[in-house]
């Protein structure tokens, strides 16, 4: 065989011996045998008894030493490598495997001296598995043998009884977080303790809690905030209430103030329910048109009162195509259960009562009750609303109820409110109010005055009007989103939808054109009740 074939010398000499067989007839004596090589031979297994030729069979030959006659070496060698090109894909692909070779010999016969018996050849050992070293720069702390396998950290043991769950698509968590934002609270607890497979039977829908009412005076100061109108910084607007600490105030859940500046204002067709919204300007002419056919101008001096009940909208326009001078108070009134799912209504009053408080300072009674002044404003609950008018250099009483909680507005100029102790801040993050038996108010501050007072006093150095918030505390705790008022999360949802999709509830503002201000996107968790914290 030449230098670089495949086959082995023993392979070679197989087929040197086959072509002699078969030159040389039967009967003639057997060519020498090859010397054993200096191992033993592996043992071989009992030769079977001879056979009749077959059609594949060649001519026999005689071996020396192997007690009998066995078939030719051209003929087993042939089969030998046919039944090893077979195999070459047995593991390959099962299906591909053909039957068992007539006169092939079984597996592992070892009928030659020197050959191995036929099978799976032993797996080499890894030449990097036979020489351990160290590998890395060095043999220091960290090296290790290589090929060795890294330390693995001890894998936790999972429960059997916990699932786990497996990743979703993007819809489908959507789909998911839309379910269990329609859920009550207490199911998405439910929900965790049956995917443990406990069952916990303690667990129940939250009961509903009271409003936190206040037990005694107090004298805690709001900041007012900058926040947008109508999702652009086209106006000038800060705002008071609701505050985290404090949300309401009686039944006074919302305080803003557009102004003072000179701008050209136009909110357009928005929604509302469960409220009253209470404008009060100051400075400028606001044009309000609504979805009962109202169509007035609000001028300083006179109430805009518009119920909402279950629904309505309404658009605000500055008088003229320029901008003006506008400075102007929007109040929110949140309507009891016996008021809020009924029909919406406007009003407006111009001649309001005023209530004399000695010394040529007045109260002007907006909303409600103050002293023995009653304003000719519709309510549905027991609250106040007046515009105190403060000379400067006197000092001022207001009758209170002792019953009722209080709130003051700094509107034009600075006052001092007689407290009787050291103010706190409603905002932790900012600096603590400074200590005294006073309070300065202006058009950035709202001071909380609690309740269990009988009489205000108050004084301005050069002149101040100061808007007078007070009332029973609420029945309710509210839900607030945007421009409605619930007490649930559900009733906030079916307010949005019914907007978004043009439903009659809120009804079409009169001689206005299509446009209106869209909802904007609810928050990703559910909306619960503000609650107070002082």
């Amino acid at each position: 065989m030449p230098e670089g074939g495949r086959s082995s010398p023993f392979r070679s000499s197989r087929r040197e011996f086959s072509s002699r067989a078969r030159r040389t007839p039967s009967t003639a004596s057997p060519p020498p045998r090859r010397p054993a090589p200096a191992t033993s031979p592996p043992p071989r297994r009992a030769t079977p008894a001879a056979s009749p030729p077959g059609p594949h069979d060649g001519a026999r030959v005689a071996c020396p030493g192997d007690g009998g006659t066995r078939r030719s070496l051209r003929t087993l060698d042939t089969a030998t490598d046919d039944r090893r090109r077979h195999d070459r894909h047995r593991d390959r692909d099962p299906q591909r495997r053909s039957p068992p070779l007539r006169g092939a010999p079984r597996r592992g016969a070892g009928w030659l001296p020197g050959v191995p018996p036929r099978g799976r050849r032993p797996r080499r050992a890894a030449p990097h598995r036979s020489r351990p070293r160290l590998q890395g720069q060095g043999a220091g702390f960290g090296a290790r043998e290589r090929g060795a396998r890294r330390p693995r950290a001890p894998r936790r043991r999972r429960d059997p009884d916990v699932s786990v769950p497996r990743a979703l698509p993007a819809r489908a968590r959507r789909a998911r977080a839309r379910r269990r934002l329609a859920e009550p609270r207490g199911c998405r607890r439910l929900r965790r303790s049956c995917r443990t497979g406990m069952t916990r039977l303690d667990v129940a829908p939250p009961a509903s809690e009271g409003p936190v009412e206040c037990d005694g005076p107090r004298a805690l100061v709001v900041e007012a905030r900058e926040v947008p109108l109508g999702g652009v910084r086209a106006m000038e607007v800060h705002r008071t209430l609701p505050h985290r600490a404090l949300p309401m105030v009686g039944a006074w859940c919302f305080l803003d103030r557009f102004g003072p500046q000179e701008t050209l204002m136009r909110v357009e067709s928005h929604p509302h329910i469960g409220l009253q919204t209470v404008t009060w300007p100051i400075v400028g002419e606001v044009r309000h048109r609504d979805a009962v056919g109202s169509d007035v101008v609000v001028r300083p001096g006179a109430l805009n009162l518009m119920t909402s009940g279950a629904g309505i909208a309404h658009s605000e326009y500055s008088v003229g195509d320029e901008p003006i001078p506008l400075d102007a108070l929007q109040l929110w009134v949140a309507l009891p259960d016996s008021r809020r799912h009924g029909a919406p209504a406007f009003e407006r009053h111009e001649d309001l009562p005023v209530l004399d408080l000695g010394g040529s300072a007045d109260a002007v009674v907006v909303m409600g009750s103050l002293g023995a002044v009653e304003s000719p404003a519709t309510v549905h609950t027991p609250i106040v609303g007046a515009e105190v008018r403060l000379p400067a250099g006197v000092d001022v009483r207001v009758p209170l109820r002792g019953e009722w909680e209080y709130a003051v507005y700094g509107m034009i100029g600075a006052a001092e409110v007689m407290t009787g102790m050291d103010a706190t801040d409603a905002d932790a993050a900012r600096p603590a109010v400074a200590p005294g038996l006073s309070v300065s108010v202006d058009h950035t501050r709202l001071v909380y005055l609690g309740k269990g007072r009988d009489h205000l006093e108050m004084r301005s150095d050069d002149g101040a009007r100061v808007f007078l918030l007070g009332g029973e505390p609420f029945e309710a705790d509210i839900v607030m989103w945007w421009n409605f008022v619930g007490r649930s999360h559900e009733e906030i949802v079916e307010a949005r939808e019914a907007w978004e999709a043009g439903a009659p509830r809120f009804g079409a503002v009169v001689d206005h054109g299509p446009e209106r201000v869209p909802a904007p996107p609810l928050p990703a968790v559910r909306l619960t009740p503000r609650r107070r914290r002082v």
